[in-house]
């Protein structure tokens, strides 16, 4: 009789403990999602920020994107299931690399994680004198490339690409990153990259271009930089192949 009434005293306290258990996770969805790491879904709720990609130009008269390095971060890391560009007060600052004697402005670059060494990184460059940005690369280093790099700096590049041309389609952003990818490799540059470069290909779409690179010893980068019509007659005198995405069919 003993042992019914303690069998029948254990039965009741874990269908309670049961019971407490199932109705604390019904009760907090959100903190379980948060405790278990489903980081997606909880971006699922968050709205992409657009970025204002109207060009202008700086007082010596060359072209610059009209938003700030804070409104770049904001807006990339809004299309991320999580944010893959850190406070701009963590991005490292070094010179331009330039075929003058001086540097002709700032590069500021930031990777997802500095913890880690040769992530794929995201850098902005200024001009001499302004804050205003010239352009943005998204960089690998070949040097320590590896397929889970190649895929981040893949997924690194896409954001950026749904960034900057926001009306190509999916399909068509990850088919021109192919073709980057491809051109960055086929059409080998023979030097360092640098400030003044003229791409062998420039991919445009209104006053927005991106062009591929890779040397030899160098870093595969895609290059995104504002190109409005004067920009892309320079460029086509100076041999670019330019390619019209409102015309282009992957």
């Amino acid at each position: 009789m003993r042992r019914t009434w303690l069998g029948a005293v254990l039965c009741l306290t874990v269908m309670a403990c049961l019971m407490g258990g199932l109705l604390h996770l019904a009760g907090t969805p959100k903190e379980h999602a948060l405790e278990e790491g489903t980081v997606q879904e909880v971006r699922e709720t968050r709205e992409p920020i657009p970025l204002d990609l109207t060009t202008s130009k700086d007082v010596q008269g060359r072209p610059v994107f009209s938003f700030t390095l804070e409104e770049l971060i904001e807006s990339y890391n809004s299309l991320c299931q999580e944010d893959l560009l850190p406070s701009a007060h963590l991005w490292t600052k070094s010179a331009n690399l330039s075929q003058r004697e001086e540097p002709i402005g700032d590069c500021y670059s930031a990777s997802p994680d500095p913890e880690v060494w040769f992530l794929p990184t995201v850098s902005v460059y200024t001009n001499s004198g302004e804050q205003a940005l010239s352009k943005l690369s998204v960089d690998l280093d070949e040097h320590s490339d590896s397929p889970e790099k190649h895929d981040l700096f893949q997924t690194m590049s896409l954001y950026a690409l749904a960034l900057f041309f926001p009306d190509l389609e999916e399909d068509a952003r990850e088919a021109l990153y192919l073709e980057l990818d491809r051109q960055a490799y086929e059409n080998l540059y023979t030097g360092i990259y640098h400030d003044e470069i003229i791409p062998h290909i420039l991919y445009y779409q209104g006053d927005i271009g991106v062009f591929p690179f890779f040397a030899l010893g160098e870093y595969e980068r895609f290059t995104f930089l504002p190109v409005p019509q004067e920009k892309l007659d320079g460029l086509a005198a100076q041999g670019t192949r330019l390619v019209d995405l409102d015309q282009w069919s992957p």
